[in-house]
């Protein structure tokens, strides 16, 4: 640790001297000796000593007093007295001065001593006071919370910036002036915190409206403790102060906001239970609707199939009596000019021969007609021999009416894996595919394949041909294709089926019917 350094001020020099060799005994560093009061400011603001040792008179015009009171006023230095006079005249002027010390001649080195660390230990004390009175003011008056001293009846003791700029004061000044009771827009709000105070000794987070200078209301958030004065023997309050106007601002625009938005959801919530409501009606009466349609769906189906039924029952009808009816008759007519032309003989009956000749091949063409009439009507093979046989002659008997075509079959099932009634439908698919390939595709080969899988009975017609754009209906039914292809299809459908359609220009097309 440094030692103290002193600078002795002395117009007797023999004591100047004695003072030097008892301060340096005693282990201080003395930075100087002067006589007068001139020489002694000028040395301390070259030396900047801890301490100075000051005789009161001195030679010149300036005695200790004054330079002691330069010294402090200046350089804040402490000041230790030293003389012979102890008047009460020079008391007095010594005391204005405020000295750390007052040392009467002669002394001894145990007072020096003891008045200098004294007086050395007070003024670091009184340096640190200062400093903290500094900070405390610098954070009293930094702050931007308002900060508040008042008295029980209200007079405001002392007030830091941020609170003056708070209320709108124009200085400190003016708001010390006024009353603490004067600034709450209800009186009876300040005697609400004081009965708690008084109770609990603290008040936290009190809301209040105040007023400014200006009259206009603020809302604060007001922190009070009570502080008791020991010394002075009295109490007074100590508090903050913050502005919170724009929050509570906030708040009330958000409480509206969320007033209006619930009873904007109170009727939005009336419109939508009012529109569930019609909703449900017209939900019910769709339903009524899709029931209905669903049972017209179904009524529709049952007769699609019975009058497919109907219309295949009535071809089989028909067939039957063109088969045993006419043609039945066309042998027998046969038969019998057959028999009369082998009757006939002699040379007058020649004529009749060569006209009864003629007429077998016409009726023999006609008999043949009926029967190719018949088997379009209704495949009497069918009921005869199954489906898939008559699969196979009718692949045959395509093949031999159109002697450039090639039929590949491939079935992969049996006969009792088919139901009865798909059975014509699966005939007349085949029969109407062959009808649009001899006519539209152009084709020399067509591979059929019937089989079964996971279930579902699956048809499929493929060809080689030119093929056709299924998107291009209109070109379709130009050709007449689509009318066929729309029969087919409705024949499916009827028959509880699905039926696809795959064909592009050039790639040929392929017909499928799953059930």
């Amino acid at each position: 640790m440094k030692p103290v350094r002193i600078l002795i001020v002395e117009d007797d020099t023999i004591i100047a001297m004695e003072l030097m060799e008892r301060l340096k005994e005693l282990g201080y560093e003395v930075v100087g000796s002067v006589s007068s009061g001139i020489e002694a400011i000028n040395t301390v603001k070259s030396t900047q000593p801890n301490l100075v040792l000051m005789d009161i008179r001195l030679s010149g015009k300036m005695d200790g007093i004054e330079a002691a009171e330069m010294i402090r006023e200046q350089f804040d230095i402490p000041v230790i007295y030293l003389t012979a006079y102890a008047d009460e005249e020079t008391l007095s002027r010594a005391k204005k001065t405020e000295p750390f010390g007052y040392i009467l001649k002669p002394f001894d080195a145990r007072m020096l001593h003891t008045n200098i660390e004294m007086a050395f230990y007070r003024h670091q004390m009184e340096k640190m006071l200062k400093e903290n009175e500094q900070k405390y003011r610098n954070l009293f008056e930094g702050v931007p919370v308002g900060i508040f001293r008042t008295t029980p009846t209200g007079k405001i003791l002392d007030a830091n910036t941020a609170l003056v700029k708070i209320l709108g004061y124009p200085d400190k000044p003016s708001l010390l002036e006024n009353s603490a009771e004067n600034l709450y827009v209800d009186s009876v709000d300040r005697q609400k915190w004081q009965d708690i105070i008084h109770c609990d000794g603290i008040v936290h987070g009190v809301e209040m409206r105040m007023r400014r200078w200006d009259g206009e209301t603020v809302w604060m958030r007001i922190n009070i403790r009570k502080i008791h004065d020991i010394e002075q023997g009295f109490f007074y309050y100590e508090g903050s102060l913050e502005d919170i106007t724009e929050r509570k601002n906030a708040e009330n625009a958000l409480r509206d906001a969320h007033q209006e938005l619930e009873k904007r959801v109170d009727d939005r919530t009336s419109e939508l239970l009012a529109a569930i409501e019609l909703l449900n009606r017209e939900i019910k009466i769709r339903k009524k609707a899709v029931n209905a349609l669903e049972k017209s769906e179904a009524e529709l189906q049952l007769l699609s199939e019975r009058l497919l039924m109907i219309q295949e029952e009535e071809r089989e009808r028909i067939s039957r009596e063109l088969h045993d009816s006419v043609g039945q008759s066309l042998t027998f007519a046969k038969m019998s000019l057959e028999y009369c032309l082998n009757s006939l003989s002699g040379q007058e009956s020649e004529e009749v021969s060569k006209s009864i000749a003629a007429l077998i091949p016409s009726v023999q063409k006609a008999i043949h007609e009926v029967r190719h009439i018949c088997s379009g009507l209704w495949p009497a093979m069918l009921d005869q021999v199954g489906i898939l046989k008559t699969l196979q002659w009718l692949c045959e008997d395509f093949e031999k009416c159109n002697p450039d075509l090639c039929v590949k079959t491939r079935i992969d099932l049996f006969e009792q894996d088919i139901e009865k009634r798909l059975k014509i439908i699966i005939y007349r698919l085949v029969q109407e595919a062959f009808n649009n390939i001899a006519k539209h595709s152009r084709a020399d080969s067509v591979h059929i394949s019937i089989k079964k899988d996971e279930g579902h009975i699956q048809l499929a017609i493929r060809d080689n041909g030119i093929g056709f754009e299924t998107e291009n209906v209109s070109v379709i039914k130009s050709q007449n294709i689509g009318i066929g292809l729309s029969s087919m299809k409705k024949r499916t459908e009827v028959s509880g089926g699905s039926f696809f359609v795959d064909s592009k220009p050039g790639a040929g097309t392929q017909i499928t019917a799953v059930w």
